[in-house]
């Protein structure tokens, strides 16, 4: 699956990209448009994801991922209760390049990279939201699961117009 458009430069965002040097001019246009279609979930840093050493501690990231992914259920599923989230987190990839400091503006980009009959991937950036220093690249597979069934399903019809709407 092509996750990137081509352009002047290849941008592969689980590579170092910390200069974003696809934002050159040709692909200005293109970059937006994807921009556009990527789910942006801004983040406030709370004292308590802070570690000793004064800098947002890892496990933390973990929990961003998760806010993001709340920006998608809102977006297109309608969870009256905990048993209507169709699906359950089967796997998370992540890696750091960049420490978060206190005072920071973050937020994280999230997009459908991979789909599959019964499983699909977001991927994710974070990203500082006055320098677009890249902080984390991710990666999480979801299962579609019917949790009063207790059983993993194939993607329903109505479901993967939603992933293929965010899917780049």
């Amino acid at each position: 699956m092509e996750v990137t458009p081509r352009c002047g430069s290849d941008y592969d965002p689980f590579k170092s990209n910390t200069n974003r040097k696809h934002r050159d001019d040709e692909c200005e246009g293109i970059w937006s448009d994807v921009e556009r279609r990527m789910i942006r979930t801004e983040i406030q840093i709370r004292f308590n994801d802070m570690d000793p050493m004064r800098r947002v501690n890892n496990s933390s990231y973990s929990t961003y991922l998760e806010l993001a992914r709340l920006d998608f259920c809102n977006r297109y599923l309608s969870v009256v209760e905990l048993e209507d989230i169709p699906f359950v987190l089967a796997r998370v990839e992540m890696d750091l390049k960049a420490s978060v400091l206190p005072g920071a503006s973050i937020y994280v980009s999230t997009w459908v990279s991979a789909i599959g009959t019964t499983s699909w991937e977001f991927s994710y950036e974070i990203r500082d939201g006055k320098t677009e220093t890249l902080y984390v690249s991710a990666k999480t597979v979801q299962v579609y699961f019917d949790y009063r069934a207790k059983t993993k399903k194939p993607i329903p019809p109505e479901f993967l117009k939603s992933l293929e709407k965010e899917s780049l």
